[in-house]
């Protein structure tokens, strides 16, 4: 139920113990952090530090038997304010927390990022028809992964997509794996990504931020990526997604430390490779509905890959979404 992070301290890996024990029906990651530590706060508006003491849980709904252990639990909201919660509560308050959002608002429908539309304007509209608008990569004006990386944080639409408001939104950026894959050494690879990631989510206006990582060729990574992640997940206050096109050794995303996991659905169908999802959502990319053969609230729908200009046009990119959208509603009216 939950997932120590960056940290080897025996006495908190036993009170985090004690507090996965006591909270059995917590199902969301939130952040913990000791009342005494003095570095629990982020360098930008959406960044946590990564803090001496910081913990990963699963989050209740309503609770009225708290256990007696001294924590806050802190939260960081899409404008950058940070709410706080004392645990134990006072005899007459009731502990409310926040779980995760868009499941609960229907909002399946997005995409994997890279448009083939050559108008900021255009793009942004296009993706704001989705449920969950995401962040559009065009290709055609330099926005492809392994160039953009080369200036973290220089993306076409960025400033515009800055401009709108969000109840949820999808980010993305190349995943470090794929650098090491591309020649890029590892420190270097991870502090593009993280650069990249600081960028875009600083002055973002949302809610709640899903921050996809993309690794396309995952399956043929040599090493530990999951390793390589981890000091970029938690460096952000973000729902943790990671994209691969390729086929893989899925059980290995599935004991990783994040929560939705973006895959090809046209070509494999992952819900043979599990007996349980170990608290993961799926995010189906799919070219027609019976690719979906496990949907499960919470679950996402988009493409199976990015709509690169050099092969797709703004036509395709338009047939994508009405799929898209005739999917969601069949899937809404069978759950």
């Amino acid at each position: 139920f939950f997932l120590l992070v960056m940290r080897r301290s025996r006495l908190f890996q036993q009170i985090a113990t004690n507090v996965a024990d006591e909270l059995p029906r917590y199902i969301r990651p939130f952040i913990v952090t000791e009342l005494d530590s003095d570095k629990a706060h982020s360098r930008s508006s959406l960044a946590v530090n990564l803090c001496k003491y910081s913990l990963r849980l699963p989050v209740p709904t309503t609770d009225r038997n708290a256990p007696t252990l001294p924590f806050v639990f802190s939260r960081l909201d899409g404008g950058g304010a940070r709410s706080e919660i004392r645990w134990p509560a006072g005899p007459s308050q009731r502990i409310i927390l926040a779980m995760y959002r868009y499941p609960n608002q229907g909002k399946i429908i997005t995409q994997v990022g890279s448009l083939p539309f050559t108008d900021v304007d255009a793009a942004i509209a296009y993706s704001l028809r989705h449920d969950i608008p995401f962040l559009p990569e065009l290709t055609a004006l330099g926005d492809g992964m392994l160039e953009y990386i080369q200036h973290p944080g220089q993306l076409s639409c960025l400033a515009a997509f800055k401009k709108q408001r969000f109840e949820i939104v999808k980010v993305q950026c190349i995943g470090p794996a794929t650098l090491i894959q591309s020649q890029y050494d590892e420190d270097d690879a991870v502090m593009r990504v993280y650069q990249h990631v600081e960028a875009i989510l600083d002055g973002l206006q949302a809610d709640e931020i899903i921050l996809v990582l993309d690794e396309p060729a995952l399956g043929y990574v040599g090493f530990d990526f999951v390793r390589l992640w981890e000091p970029i997940f938690d460096s952000f206050s973000v729902i943790r997604g990671v994209h691969t096109c390729g086929n893989m050794q899925w059980d290995q995303l599935f004991a990783a430390p994040i929560d939705i996991i973006s895959f090809d659905a046209s070509k494999f169908d992952i819900a043979r490779y599990y007996d349980g999802r170990n608290g993961k959502q799926i995010a189906w990319g799919i070219t027609n509905g019976e690719q979906v053969t496990d949907y499960r609230p919470g679950d996402l729908i988009t493409g199976p890959c990015g709509l690169s200009h050099l092969t797709h046009t703004e036509a395709d990119a338009a047939e994508r979404l009405t799929l898209l959208r005739q999917v969601a509603e069949a899937l809404r009216t069978r759950s």
